[in-house]
């Protein structure tokens, strides 16, 4: 689910990658620390085992694990009690108790950013992305009727559950709504329910979580073979690295040259995984 991550999941990862250098900085600067103990104060098997477990929570976030939520939680109690000692013990600062409470709001606001990183993007936030199924990115105009009213708008991810509708048209929390988009050469026309809404942030764009409801077998039978498509694109793409330019482009040739109404042997592969 890497292909998931934001900028922030990512930025959050460096820095618990560097771990032992930018804890060292934070808590110097927040504790106002004497240059001359902080040989004495993270120079400790303490300090080197929460550091280590610093490190394998950024890797975690970095390779959006699904151990990466316990480690992140372990570690920030470390965080908590390492900076409990260092305000006591080595703190220059004349406000050691709001250098504390002020680190233990950063903490939970840092959880709360994670917390929020690691659900699904765009889609029943409730759940996080290891409990769901694979999701694909897409980039599908899709339109609509609802309330007697027109909607327009772009399917940023696909599953076989649900997708998550771009759209600037304001929906209510339980609307029904039925997406209509082309994919693979097939018309798609996938009722739904509004499960989720997003308004436009840094790392988020304006819309809709649509989980779908209520389809026929034949429309599961040809959204199956659709995210099967959409994983065969995405494979060819983190391969492209590894592949000639005339490899990827023959490749490449070959999946467009593909439909939903065609790839039988693919769905039933995708029904039985």
């Amino acid at each position: 689910m890497k292909e998931h991550t934001t900028k922030l999941l990512k930025g959050i990862s460096y820095l618990y990658l560097g771990f032992p250098v930018t804890y060292a900085l934070y808590a110097t600067i927040l504790f106002d620390l004497p240059k001359e103990i902080l040989s004495t104060a993270f120079v400790t098997w303490s300090y080197l085992f929460l550091s280590i477990s610093g490190i394998i929570t950024g890797y975690g976030l970095k390779e959006v694990t699904r151990w990466c939520w316990t480690m992140f939680l372990i570690t920030s109690v470390g965080v908590a009690i390492a900076n409990a000692i260092l305000a006591i013990k080595y703190g220059a600062t004349h406000h050691t108790a709001y250098a504390y409470l002020l680190s233990i709001g950063l903490l939970f606001a840092l959880g709360y950013l994670v917390s929020r990183e690691i659900r699904v993007p765009y889609f029943l936030p409730k759940l996080r992305w290891w409990e769901t199924k694979p999701r694909y990115r897409l980039n599908a105009k899709a339109t609509g009727i609802h309330a007697g009213t027109t909607v327009e708008g772009m399917i940023l991810d696909l599953s076989v559950g649900g997708c998550f509708l771009k759209t600037k048209y304001k929906f209510s929390m339980g609307d029904r709504f039925v997406v209509k988009f082309p994919l693979f050469g097939a018309e798609f026309q996938m009722p739904g329910v509004v499960v989720w809404m997003t308004e436009a942030t840094v790392t988020r764009p304006q819309g809709v979580g649509l989980m779908f409801k209520e389809l026929t077998k034949a429309d599961k039978e040809l959204l199956k073979r659709a995210c099967f498509l959409l994983g065969q694109y995405q494979g060819l793409e983190q391969k492209r690295d590894k592949l000639s330019e005339t490899e990827y482009a023959k490749k490449l040739e070959e999946l467009k040259a593909r439909s939903v109404f065609g790839t039988h042997s693919a769905a039933d592969s995708v029904a039985s995984s």
